[in-house]
C-alpha cells in the first residue's frame, strides 16, 4: 500500500474517532474548556509551522554549501524535524481542530 493511502487512512481514522466521540458527548464545552482546547490547537499549529520553517531553512542551507558533512547533518536534522515537529503538529492540530469544530459548529 502506498504512503498516500496510509496517510489518508490515518487521517480518516482520526477524524472519524474524534467526530464519533464528540457526537456521543451530550454536553457543550464551557468557556474554560473551550479556551484550553484553543490553546492546545494553537500550540500544535505553532509546532507544525516551526518544523516547516526549520525544514525550509535547512533545505536552503544545503543548497549553498558544498561540505558533505554539513549537508548530511542538515538532512539528519530535517528528518528529526519531520518526525518530532511536523507530523505530531499536523495530527494534533487536525484532531483539536475537528474536536473544536465538532463542538462549536455541529451543536
Amino acid at each position: 500500500m502506498s504512503a498516500f493511502l496510509w496517510t489518508l487512512l490515518l487521517v480518516l481514522l482520526i477524524a472519524g474517532s474524534v467526530i464519533s466521540v464528540g457526537k456521543l458527548r451530550a454536553i457543550r464545552l464551557d468557556a474554560k474548556r473551550k479556551k484550553w482546547w484553543v490553546i492546545f490547537h494553537v500550540l500544535f499549529v505553532i509546532m507544525y509551522f516551526t518544523g516547516v520553517l526549520g525544514n525550509f531553512v535547512l533545505t536552503l542551507f544545503t543548497l549553498y554549501f558544498k561540505d558533505r558533512e554539513l549537508i548530511y547533518a542538515a538532512h539528519y536534522f530535517i528528518k528529526y524535524f519531520d518526525w518530532y515537529l511536523i507530523i505530531p503538529g499536523a495530527l494534533g492540530s487536525l484532531a483539536t481542530g475537528i474536536w473544536l469544530a465538532n463542538f462549536l459548529l455541529l451543536r
